[in-house]
C-alpha cells in the first residue's frame, strides 16, 4: 500500500480547525508561516528560511524544531537520510524543554521513521506540557495503533474527535482504528465522513474496502480498490486485495490479472514471502480455468479418507479458512521462508511444512519452507498443501480434520527416526487436501 505521508503536511490545516482556547502557546508568526507553506510542500527555500531564522535566533528551540519539520518533510520527499532533522529535533527539545511543539516536532520525525513507541514517548510530553491542538491526539492515536495498544488507541482517537469533528485526518485515523479493532461498520461510518472531506484519499478508500470486505460486501470493495487504482495506487497490495474480492465475485479472469500485476511489483521489490503466496494464488486459478470441477452434488457425500467419514461441512470449514482474508475479520497468517537448498530437508527439497500455532487472534500461524527455486512447480503445490496442512494441524479446520493430522502423524512417527522420508504420510495427506481443495468451487 502507498506509504502514509501525510503526517508533517497536516499540521496547519489541523491547528487552524481548533478553537484559540484548546491551543498551546503560539509559535512566533514567521515560524508559523514556514509551517503553513511546507503544508504545501516542504521546499529547499523553505528550509533556507528557517537556516536564517535560527541564525538570528539560535537560543529558539522551536526554530530548531520547525527546521527539523523541514527537513524531515524534504527527506521524505526524496527518500534520504533524515538524520540532520533529528538532531535539530533534538536541540530544540534541549533549548527549550519547556514548548510542546519541540517535543511535537520530534514525535512527528521519529513516527516517520518507523519509530512508533519513541514518538509515543514524545507526543505524550508534549500532552503533558498542555498542547492540545496540530492534531496531536489523531496522532498519538495513530501511533498507539501501530504499538498494538488499541484501547489508548481509541481513546485519543475519540478525544480529536470532539475537538475536531470536521477534520479529514481525525475521521479516518479512527476509522482506521476501528477496522483494525474488527469494528468495520463504526469503520466504514468514520471513513465515509472521512471521504466526505476528502474524496479521492488512497488510504481511505483502501480501509473502507478492507472493511467492505471483512463484511463480506464484495461488491462495495471491489469498487472502493478499483477507485484507488484508478487515483494512482499503483501498490502490489492493493492489486491482491482487488484480486481476492474479484475472485470471491467469481470473477476468475479478473482476479488472476489482478494477482499478476501484484506479482510484478512483489518481484521488483523482491518480496519473496508475497512472491510465494501470489505464486500459489495464479497457479490455482490458473489450473482451474484449465480443467474446471463442478460442485460435487450432496450425493457424493460423506467421503472417506482414512476410514474417517467427511460431510460438506466439514469441508467446507476446511476450505473456509483458505479464504479468511481478507474476507472475514480473522486472517490466517502464512509464514513462508526461504531456504537454500542446504538447509531444505533431503526428502522434501522444494517445499516443507513446519508446523502450525493457534495466534492471539484464534487465527493459526502457519510456517512453511520453500526452496531457491521459486518457478519450480513443486512449490506452487506444496505451498497450498502445506497451508491446508496447517489448517487441520492447529485444529482450525475442526476436531475431525484434527484428529486425522494426529492419526496421520502418528503414522509418520510410527517410521522411527532412521526412515529416509518421515514426512511421508503428512506430505500424502497434504496433497490430498489440494486435491480436495482444487475440486471444489466457493459460494
Amino acid at each position: 500500500m502507498i506509504v502514509r505521508a501525510f503526517l508533517i503536511a497536516a499540521i496547519c490545516c489541523v491547528a487552524a480547525a481548533i478553537p484559540a482556547a484548546a491551543q498551546t502557546a503560539a509559535l512566533p508568526d514567521e515560524l508559523e508561516q514556514l509551517l503553513a507553506a511546507t503544508e504545501a510542500g516542504a521546499t529547499p527555500a523553505l528550509l533556507t528560511r528557517a537556516d536564517t531564522y535560527v541564525a538570528a535566533h539560535p537560543n529558539d528551540g522551536d526554530g530548531y524544531a520547525v527546521r527539523c519539520e523541514i527537513d524531515a518533510s524534504l527527506a521524505m520527499q526524496q527518500n534520504t537520510d533524515n538524520s540532520q532533522a533529528m538532531a535539530d529535533c533534538q536541540k530544540g527539545m534541549t533549548l527549550s524543554p519547556q514548548s510542546a511543539f519541540t517535543f511535537y516536532a520530534a514525535a512527528d520525525v521519529l513516527y516517520d521513521a518507523g519509530k512508533f513507541q519513541d514518538s509515543l514517548t514524545q507526543y505524550s510530553r508534549a500532552v503533558s506540557l498542555g498542547m492540545a491542538d496540530r492534531g496531536i491526539f489523531w496522532k498519538r492515536c495513530d501511533a498507539y495503533r501501530r504499538t498494538g495498544d488499541l484501547d489508548a488507541a481509541l481513546r485519543d482517537c475519540l478525544r480529536q474527535i470532539s475537538l475536531t469533528p470536521d477534520v479529514f485526518e481525525a475521521r479516518y485515523a479512527l476509522g482506521r482504528l476501528q477496522v483494525a479493532r474488527n469494528d468495520d461498520a463504526a469503520g466504514v461510518h468514520n471513513l465515509n465522513a472521512a471521504l466526505e472531506i476528502r474524496a479521492d484519499d488512497i488510504d481511505a478508500l483502501y480501509w473502507r474496502a478492507t472493511a467492505y470486505a471483512h463484511q463480506k460486501d464484495f461488491k462495495d470493495a471491489e469498487a472502493d480498490f478499483s477507485a484507488c487504482i484508478e487515483h494512482g495506487d499503483d501498490s502490489a497490495d492493493t492489486y491482491l486485495s482487488r484480486g481476492m474480492v474479484r475472485r470471491s465475485l467469481g470473477r476468475t479472469a479478473d482476479a488472476l490479472a489482478d494477482f499478476q500485476e501484484a506479482l510484478k511489483r512483489y518481484t521488483a521489490a523482491n518480496d519473496s514471502r508475497q512472491i510465494a503466496l501470489v505464486t500459489a494464488q495464479i497457479a490455482y486459478l490458473q489450473a482451474n480455468a484449465a480443467s474446471p470441477s463442478p460442485t460435487p452434488p450432496l450425493a457424493d457425500f460423506p467421503f472417506t479418507l482414512d476410514g474417517m467419514s467427511f460431510t460438506p461441512q466439514d469441508v467446507s470449514q476446511l476450505l473456509g479458512g483458505m479464504h479468511s482474508a481478507p474476507g472475514s475479520s480473522v486472517h490466517v497468517q502464512v509464514n513462508v521462508i526461504q531456504k537454500s537448498a542446504a538447509d531444505m530437508p533431503p526428502y522434501d527439497p522444494a517445499r516443507h511444512y513446519v508446523r502450525a500455532v493457534i495466534g492471539p487472534d484464534g487465527a493459526p500461524q502457519i510456517t512453511l519452507w520453500i526452496g531457491p527455486n521459486l518457478k519450480d512447480p513443486n512449490v506452487v503445490a506444496g505451498m497450498l498443501a502445506g497451508a491446508l496442512l496447517g489448517l487441520v494441524d492447529s485444529g482450525y479446520a475442526g476436531p475431525k480434520w484434527k484428529q486425522l493430522y494426529d492419526r496421520v502423524a502418528a503414522q509418520d512417527k510410527a517410521l522411527g527416526p532412521s526412515a529416509a522420508d518421515p514426512f511421508m504420510n503428512r506430505r500424502s495427506l497434504a496433497m490430498r487436501l489440494a486435491k480436495i481443495y482444487g475440486e471444489m468451487k466457493t459460494k
